[in-house]
This record gives C-alpha cells, structure tokens and sequence, in this order.
C-alpha cells in the first residue's frame, strides 16, 4: 500500500515526493554508511568466510546485512510515507493489535498444548533446526519438537507489544470499557510469554522499559493507571502461584548463578560463553576502532547489537546507532507531548518505554538485525513519528 502511494502519483502525474522524518533520515545515513563502508574496506581487506572472523572481510555477510537493513528501512520509510490520518493510523495499529494477539496465541498453544517449557519465537528457521548435528544442534520434528531457538526474540516482541499495550490503556484508549479489559487480558497474557520465554535479557530489557514506564506515567499523573496495574500484577503472581506455577525452576534458576560475576566468576554456562564472545569481538573492535570489519563482520552470532555496531562499523557506526535510537525516542516523547488523540499519547508513551527496555536487551542479544524484531519496531516507530506531524496538522501549526 506504501508503494502504491507512493508511485501512483508518480506514475500519473509525472512526479511524486517521499516524505521523511529525522529519525528516517539518520536511518537512512546508517544504511548508506554501512554500504559505502563495507566498499571501501573491501578495497584493502583480504575477503574471507565465517570460519575467518577477526582476520578478514566477511563480504557475503555484509550483503547479507545489508539487504537486511535497507528492507527495513524501506519498511520505515513506507509506513511513514503512508500515513497521512489518524483513520490510517487507526488501520495499522488495528493489524499490530492482531499480529500480537496471534503471536500471544501461538506461544500459549506451544507451551500448554505442546508442553515446550520455554516459548521461543514462533517464526523459528525450521529448515536450519532440521538439520541435525548429534549432540550439538537440531530436532527430529522442527515444527513440534522442544527448541530454545528465538526465544530471545519473543521475549525483545513481547516488550514493544507489552510497552504499547500498557501506553494505550494508561490513556484510556480503546475508548470502550470492554475493548480495554479485552486489550489488559492480552497484556496480561503477554507478560506470561514474556516470563515462560526464559529470556534473562528480555527480562532485563522488560525491566528497563517497565521503569522507564513507571517515571513517564508518574511525571504525566497516570497514578491512578500505575495503583490499578501494579495490583493487576500481584494478583497475577498470586494466582499462579496457588496454580502450581514453579518460580523456583522457571525463573530463580536461570538467574541465581548470575551474581557470582561480581566475584570474579561466572557459574552459568551460557553467561560464560557469552563473556568469551564478548570479549573475542571487543578485541576485534579494539583492533579496528574507526571503521571496523564492515557489515557482517561480527558474524551469524554477535550476542548483542551494540558490539555488533561498534565491531562492525567502528565509532562512527556505533554512534550513529545511539543517534537513532535517541532522535527515535525524543521524537516519541514529543508526539507524546503535543498529541490530543488518546491513541496518539498512548501509542508514543508506550514506544517510548519499548525503546528504552529493547536498548537494554540489545545489549545481550542482537535484535535490530532481525526482521521478526527490527520490522514491528520500525513499523511502530514510522506510526508514532508519523502521528507527530499529524497532531500538529491537527492544531493547525506547522
């Protein structure tokens, strides 16, 4: 629909105009940085494969990331285009409530009717989990068999969705009684995929957004919204605790061994091999602090988006993804500020906080690479940048 709006008017009448915000701007010259980096290094680097991280140029990595990030950008900058009234904005945001009541839907049925203990993304790669490598990697049935596969992933969807639902509702919108109890009940059912898919960065990004949340409601008197909430969530833990549910083996458990960090140890296996990772990419970082490796240079598997962009593309590229992120955010809280449709507060407050808490878990998982994480939160973003200009529109300023 982005396309057709765009072209047909082109196609018609001989010209046609795109329309771009700042954070589409900057998204833009991010791409383009990243291009005519990977180019320029690939003139003097000796290319290579995965197997040769840290030591040459992955080229077919960077295309890779490359079509990647141009298609979500482009994603970004149709939205954006489109939208041109609260009527469109309503049609998106009526799709993203469906989109995550399926995805709410999904992660239950896995969990309950398939018995999987941990919910993992329900857009898995199931031709790579096929694949099996004894005692290393795959499942006999990749559409049905227990996987850990992408549950960081639905855990970074649930806090954009959980941060968007609770915006809204905190503005009374929907504007029925009923469409709100239906829109808490989701909410209520997100938190428990968000829980159950056993993600201790997605927690800590969650917590993260949830304080960002707490101090934007306090400061725009939503103190009655946070009391009812903050009871909600009691209750909810109080309920399933006299249900049997298992605190100790489902969440204790994958967050106990953590604090030996601060001793000098790491207890917990995966904690440990993400360290060494850690460490292997900021020794490559440090190698090369200006430019870095080049798109795809971090590899299939980087454990977190900001080592991604400083080994990647250097200071320069890890500080045009902070840019981002912060004209993204600053851009939010000004919709939130100048918009009088309930819609328009709740949909930027609730963005606003997803930033916030998918900035903290992109520090232990990479998400803004991933289509099923980067194409939800640029589709979100291009809404609520868009409304800005549509509730200035509306109070007839320019």
């Amino acid at each position: 629909m982005g396309l057709i709006n765009l072209l047909g008017p082109a196609a018609v009448g001989g010209q046609g105009r795109l329309l771009v915000s700042r954070a589409g701007i900057v998204l833009a010259l991010a791409v383009a940085y990243k291009a005519v980096d990977l180019f320029f290094l690939s003139l003097f680097y000796p290319w290579g494969d995965l197997s040769m991280r840290g030591s040459a140029l992955l080229f077919a990595e960077g295309v890779l990331v490359l079509v990647r990030i141009s298609a979500i950008a482009a994603v970004y900058l149709l939205f954006f285009h489109f939208l041109r009234s609260i009527k469109d904005v309503y049609f998106v945001v009526q799709l993203y409530a469906l989109t995550i009541a399926i995805v709410v839907v999904v992660g239950l049925l896995q969990h309950f009717l398939l018995g999987h203990p941990v919910m993992t993304s329900t857009f898995r790669n199931i031709h790579a989990l096929g694949q099996i490598i004894p005692g290393i990697w795959g499942v006999e049935n990749p559409w049905l068999d227990i996987s850990a596969t992408g549950h960081e992933h639905l855990g970074a969807f649930m806090i954009l969705a959980l941060s968007t639902i609770g915006g809204c509702i905190a503005y009374q919108w929907p504007l029925k009684t009923w469409h709100r109890n239906i829109a808490a009940m989701l909410g209520l059912a997100g938190v428990y995929v968000l829980l159950m898919a056993s993600s201790r960065g997605a927690w800590i990004g969650a917590l993260c957004a949830g304080i960002a949340f707490f101090f934007l409601a306090i400061s725009r008197r939503k103190l009655a919204f946070l009391n009812r909430l903050v009871f909600l969530l009691v209750l909810s833990t109080v309920c399933l605790y006299f249900a049997g549910f298992n605190f100790g083996s489902n969440i204790i458990s994958r967050v106990d061994k953590l604090p030996s960090i601060l001793d000098g140890e790491m207890l917990d296996d995966s904690g440990s091999h993400r360290l060494v990772l850690f460490e292997n990419l900021w020794m490559m970082f440090l190698e090369k602090p200006i430019l870095g490796w080049g798109a795809g240079g971090a590899g299939r598997i980087a454990e977190g988006q900001i080592i991604r962009e400083l080994v990647e593309g250097g200071v320069i590229g890890g500080f045009m993804f902070l840019v981002l992120m912060v004209i993204s955010y600053k851009m939010a809280i000004g919709t939130n500020r100048v918009a009088r449709d309930p819609l328009s507060k709740g949909l930027s407050l609730g963005f606003a906080c997803g930033i916030v808490g998918l900035v903290g878990h992109s520090f232990f998982t990479e998400l803004f690479i991933l289509p099923k994480v980067s194409v939800p939160f640029w589709a979100v973003a291009a809404v609520v940048h868009r409304l800005y200009f549509i509730e200035m529109k509306g109070r007839g300023e320019s």
